[in-house]
């Protein structure tokens, strides 16, 4: 009797798992499928490659980082950190050239909100956009500014910089030092 009963409990427990499989998600136009895609492209994102980092002299408390991003679809970097033994902030930067605002300045190493007619300076900016296709980071145009370095940045060395991009979220790349 005992049996019979383990039997029946069996081949019960076996026909609901048969029925939720058969319940599953094999079909590609449902929704929970097209969310795994989706997931799925943006966990790729972009590819970043040419990153690196002005080198510095002992005294100096910032530096630039450059590099060079490949998206199929345009986005953009909302974002930027570097870890605290490297530098206590990174900021996306722009340089932009042309007259100063009225009550604005530029401290001495050119940095500030404003410029003075045709100097050049450097300006946060909240997104860099990213276009399909290949987009630079390169002196003379936006950048990653690492501000308050933990120590001088020397030749060859390398760190960890994460973007975070609107759409495919964040990506690590490896920067390296070098003199420009």
């Amino acid at each position: 009797m005992a049996t019979r009963k383990f039997t029946r409990i069996i081949a019960v427990v076996g026909v609901a798992i048969l029925a939720l499989a058969a319940c599953g998600n094999d079909d590609s136009t449902s929704s929970d499928s097209a969310a795994t895609t989706t997931a799925g492209e943006a966990s790729e994102g972009p590819s970043i490659s040419d990153a690196w980092a002005r080198s510095t002299p002992d005294d100096a408390a910032r530096t630039a980082a450059y590099l060079t991003v490949e998206s199929d679809e345009a986005d953009e970097i909302v974002g930027v950190s570097v870890p605290s033994d490297v530098a206590a902030m990174a900021e996306l930067h722009e340089t932009v050239t042309g007259a100063m605002e009225d009550g604005e300045g530029m401290d001495d190493e050119g940095m500030g909100n404003g410029h003075a007619d045709g100097a050049m300076a450097m300006q946060q900016v909240d997104a860099i956009p990213v276009s399909a296709g290949t987009t630079s980071l390169e002196p003379g145009g936006y950048h990653v500014m690492l501000m308050d370095l933990a120590k001088p940045l020397t030749d060859g060395e390398r760190f960890e910089l994460t973007l975070d991009f609107e759409r495919t979220g964040p990506q690590t790349v490896t920067v390296t030092v070098r003199t420009a």
